[in-house]
């Protein structure tokens, strides 16, 4: 099964594996330091139609335009 691995996530694991405890930002720093990396959840509509998404792509370019 698919997962994000989230710096709060991580953290969870750590605590319960290692019984050590860091901090969100801490997590992202140590992550960072050693040369790993974390993911922050996105989201996608299975049902979403796709025309109706190239439209409002189109309208956004143009109101980030102004």
């Amino acid at each position: 099964m698919f997962a994000n691995w989230t710096a709060p996530l991580i953290c969870c694991l750590v605590e319960k594996k290692y019984s050590v405890k860091y901090s969100e930002r801490g997590m992202r720093d140590l992550l960072e330091r050693i040369g790993l990396s974390y993911t922050r959840p996105t989201y996608t509509l299975a049902k979403a139609n796709p025309q109706k998404q190239e439209e409002f792509k189109e309208k956004f370019k143009d109101l980030k335009k102004n």
